[in-house]
């Protein structure tokens, strides 16, 4: 009876970590943690003689670019080639 109680206790504790925090950082991919590390920010990109600014997902350790789908989604496989970083996003730019 006690052992099923302290399971219990255990088991609740790692869902409420889970709903809190969610995987441990051990647990993640290293495609996850890379997502992990990509903020919106304003760069300049360049079409022909165009130049236009543009806000899409950028990871702040190596500052590769992404497109982005909504707010939510970074799309890894589509890179943006920007030729100018200009500022993070602040919130009120969402």
């Amino acid at each position: 009876m006690q052992l099923s109680n302290e399971l219990k206790e255990v088991l609740t504790q790692d869902f409420n970590n889970f709903l809190l925090w969610g995987l441990p950082p051990d647990e993640r991919t290293e495609e996850e943690k890379y997502i992990d590390d990509c903020k919106f920010a304003y760069v300049f990109e360049k079409e022909g003689d165009t130049i236009h600014m543009e806000m899409v997902f950028v990871n702040n350790k190596d500052m590769k670019a992404y497109e982005k789908e909504g707010y939510e989604t970074c799309r890894l496989d589509k890179p943006v080639d920007y030729f100018k970083f200009d500022r993070w996003c602040r919130p009120m730019d969402m």
